[in-house]
């Protein structure tokens, strides 16, 4: 053994160096953060630079409830987030890591539950909980096809958007059509939630096999809801008198301001039920109509709309088989003008060479028209379309509102 002298004894008793001992401070806040699930407050914390240090070292696994009813701190959360999704990202729609964490969180906890095997209890628990912080809830799967009232009649405080899809992601060869589109009995209570709800605005229900007769019964709850002003129904298969239903109970409450219909199977008819709506209302601003069979008759009647509307900003008629009567409204609209109207698309459509000649005439005898004006695919001559888009290029650059279609209107 080393004697009292050795070099090792020596090198043993001399003190560290400073830089190596933790001071008083860090000692503690250590301790604060590793007894904080025992102890969860900050309030014996003197100063919130040490507060913020304390929560820098708690623990990305501390349970849910605890970390949401004391924990404020967006670093805190943007931390856990990242540990938990590494490519999440907050955006200008929500900026707040607390409640990106819980949104992300209770959709997972949605799309994956089964009912066969988890506990029905803890998700209604999670959701009672999640209700202060979540506002925006976007479900792109639902193969247990949870019941929409357990949602939204725990979220209708807070909740701003629902977007729902039925269906299941991935499948590979395990495919199986039930799992596929939303059931009457889904949209029975959905129809019902809408009715309860206190701040919801957008709802989206893209890709759900909504047929005449669901939407006839999604219809009836939107016909007594009061905050819906984003309407999304794409890529269904909704058909006149399903279209006529959810046109005539938008119009009796009159607030809606974005509708989107895109891809359904939507025929003339629907189109005019549609142009009443668009000739009616005081606060529908843009419609998406792309890739619906409504015809030449049914793209008329909504051009004629669109030209007595005082609020319309965007209006999309693509692929919607629109041919000589359609293209007659579109030249005199165009040559009049609209005060509103900024965004109009009849791409894919069948305009022809000299409606392409006359329709690039109205632009140049309109010098006030600023207004985009997309006629792409539409057997339009390549010198009348470039000529049409350099004229409208060219007055937004000097116009008094080139984005226009992107501001709000007053209804």
């Amino acid at each position: 053994m080393p004697g009292p002298g050795s070099a090792d004894t020596l090198a043993a008793s001399q003190p560290l160096p400073v830089h190596l001992v933790s001071s008083l401070q860090e000692i503690c806040v250590g301790a604060f953060a590793t007894r904080f699930q025992q102890q969860p407050s900050l309030a014996e914390v003197p100063t919130l630079h040490l507060s913020d240090l304390v929560v820098e070292q708690l623990s990305t696994d501390l349970p849910l409830e605890l970390a949401g009813s004391v924990l404020s701190h967006e670093g805190y959360w943007k931390r856990r987030s990242h540990a938990r999704w590494p490519h999440l990202q907050a955006t200008n729609i929500c900026s707040s890591w607390k409640q990106l964490y819980f949104e992300q969180n209770l959709q997972e906890a949605l799309e994956r539950f089964d009912p066969e095997l988890d506990d029905q209890e803890s998700l209604r628990r999670l959701l009672a909980f999640s209700r202060r912080f979540v506002h925006r809830l976007e479900l792109l799967q639902l193969p247990s096809h949870l019941d929409p009232q357990l949602i939204l009649e725990s979220l209708y405080s807070g909740l701003t958007l629902l977007r729902l899809t039925y269906g299941m992601r991935s499948v590979g060869m395990n495919y199986d059509k039930s799992l596929f589109g939303i059931r009457l009995s889904d949209c029975r209570a959905l129809a019902h939630s809408l009715q309860q709800v206190d701040l919801l605005a957008h709802l989206d229900l893209t890709g759900n096999l909504i047929d005449d007769n669901r939407a006839r019964l999604l219809s009836s709850g939107l016909a007594n809801n009061h905050t819906i002003t984003h309407l999304c129904l794409a890529h269904n298969k909704i058909e006149d008198k399903g279209i006529k239903a959810v046109a005539k109970a938008l119009d009796a409450v009159g607030i809606i301001a974005i509708l989107n219909l895109q891809h359904n199977l939507i025929g003339p008819p629907g189109g005019r039920d549609l142009a009443r709506l668009l000739a009616r209302s005081k606060s529908l601003t843009h419609l998406n109509m792309r890739l619906n069979g409504i015809g030449d008759e049914g793209a008329k009647t909504l051009l004629e709309a669109a030209g007595v509307s005082k609020t319309v900003q965007s209006l999309n008629l693509s692929t919607t088989d629109m041919r000589e009567q359609g293209t007659e409204t579109l030249i005199g609209l165009v040559r009049a003008g609209h005060p509103t109207l900024s965004k109009l698309d009849v791409t894919c459509n069948l305009i022809g060479l000299d409606a392409g000649l006359l329709l690039r005439e109205a632009v140049e005898s309109n010098p006030d028209i600023i207004m985009d004006l997309d006629v792409r695919a539409c057997e339009v001559s390549q010198d009348d379309e470039a000529a049409i888009q350099e004229i409208l290029r060219n007055r937004s650059l000097r116009g008094t509102r080139p984005f226009a279609w992107l501001m709000p209107t007053a209804t």
